[in-house]
């Protein structure tokens, strides 16, 4: 099965996307599958398979189960996992079968006239010959130059070894420089060859305005946006990325197999240093934030409470009324401007933490040296509302059937000490308070006590 997911440009040009598939299934019929791919995927399934996360047992044994119908006892592990002979032969019989008169296309769409409904589900749906136009194109499919095999794969961890470290109860400051801070803590416990990388990139009056708020989430927005395909590869060698906007900034992080995460991150800045938005990608994530503000009115109250609460608390913040009023003055130029200037002024804190050696983690701050082209040697704290002795109310109408209440208490300090005794509180209360006012009373479905 092959799963393609459509902009609203792609379903318009249905047709040729169809046809792209046939003309890369044709490259491919006709030039085979290289060894070097397979020991590649060969390679990657193993990584996965090694290095499996824990998963719950009653899904595990159930799937296991499952598989004995299929394969025999030895082989009820693996037999879906690994793929360890590479056959041209049966490849080459398999890429045969891939035409068009086998094929059967499902479309999940609104924009379709329905003709039939299920029996018990009742969604609609309609049945239709493949266009003839379409047909006509499959059947005199060529090959196409600008859909080739992909190259190589740099990024495939080759080194799964473990650290050896002397545990460390917390992370350390191991550099720091003007506006520069590292701090790294290694973690052996899991023993596996992963690691999770951070790397913040703080500046002042980065939310001064709802306006400067907005260009930062669809900056950031834009950036993720672009990283799915430019970064394909990466994830097939078990590395993520995701750049978010936080209330100082921006984050990067990096996850997975630590071996290559260095060249990763020099990849990933040189990618966000040139990075090119259209318009369509624009008007795409613009329409698709709009869209999710909007509609926030509709979230049930104990979230919206919860949006109310940090905008009490945290300044500055936004509503989405302002946030939605600025995002519709704002075009691709002012967002092209605002990638330009974001970069110079910030300052840089890191955390590498997990299955990385010092030397690797010093690696990732010499790339955000090369990379940051000023730096800020402080920033603004940021500013929080100390209610003191005073009650606060907020109340927030909703069409919502829904009620809820929230209930803040604020501690009189942030010492770690008051911070520890506040989660340990909040972690006592959890079990019986759900207990009571949920299980006994049945008074709230999302009842919970959070630090």
């Amino acid at each position: 099965m092959l799963d393609i997911e459509l902009t609203e440009q792609g379903e318009k040009a249905q047709n040729d996307v169809v046809l792209a598939v046939f003309q890369a299934i044709k490259r491919l019929q006709e030039e085979g599958v290289p060894k070097w791919i397979f020991d590649e995927i060969d390679k990657i399934d193993h990584m996965e398979f090694d290095f499996k996360a824990k998963e719950r047992p009653m899904g595990y044994v159930l799937g296991i189960a499952n598989n004995l119908h299929y394969y025999p006892p030895q082989d009820v592990l693996t037999a879906e996992k690994l793929v360890d002979i590479y056959d041209a032969g049966q490849i080459s019989a398999l890429l045969k079968k891939l035409t068009p008169a086998n094929m059967v296309m499902a479309e999940v769409t609104d924009h379709f006239k329905p003709q039939n409904e299920t029996a018990f589900y009742h969604v609609p749906y309609a049945i239709s010959d493949m266009p003839q136009a379409l047909k006509n194109a499959l059947a005199a499919v060529t090959l196409n130059d600008q859909i080739q095999l992909p190259e190589k794969n740099d990024l495939l961890p080759d080194n799964f070894s473990l650290i050896t470290h002397a545990p460390l109860d917390k992370p350390v400051l191991i550099e720091k420089d003007t506006g520069l801070q590292l701090w790294y803590k290694p973690v052996q416990h899991f023993a596996v060859p992963k690691a999770t990388s951070y790397f913040g990139f703080r500046k002042d009056n980065v939310r001064a305005s709802a306006r400067d708020s907005v260009l930062l989430d669809l900056y950031a927005a834009m950036l993720n946006d672009s990283f799915n395909e430019w970064a394909y590869k990466a994830q097939m060698a078990g590395l993520s990325l995701q750049l978010y906007g936080q209330i100082r900034g921006l984050t990067l992080k990096i996850n997975g197999f630590s071996d290559k995460q260095d060249e990763f991150l020099a990849q990933a800045l040189d990618y966000i240093q040139q990075a090119k938005f259209n318009q369509p990608e624009f008007d795409r994530i613009r329409k698709s934030m709009l869209r999710d503000w909007e509609n926030a009115d509709k979230q049930p109250p104990f979230r919206r409470l919860m949006n109310a609460w940090s905008e009490t608390l945290q300044k500055p913040s936004w509503d989405n009324v302002s946030k939605i009023a600025a995002l519709k003055t704002l075009d691709l130029a002012d967002l092209q401007a605002y990638a330009k200037s974001f970069w110079h002024d910030v300052d840089v804190i890191g955390l590498v933490n997990g299955n990385m050696t010092e030397d690797q983690a010093k690696a990732m701050m010499v790339q955000l040296k090369k990379f940051v082209p000023s730096v800020k040697s402080s920033i603004i704290p940021i500013k929080v509302a100390k209610l003191g002795k005073k009650n606060v109310q907020v109340t927030i109408t909703s069409e919502h059937p829904d009620k809820a209440v929230v209930l803040y208490w604020q501690a009189a300090d942030k010492a770690v000490k008051t911070q520890a005794l506040y989660m340990l509180l909040a972690s006592a209360m959890e079990t019986g308070f759900f207990n009571e006012v949920r299980t006994e009373k049945q008074m709230g479905y999302a009842v919970y006590s959070d630090y």
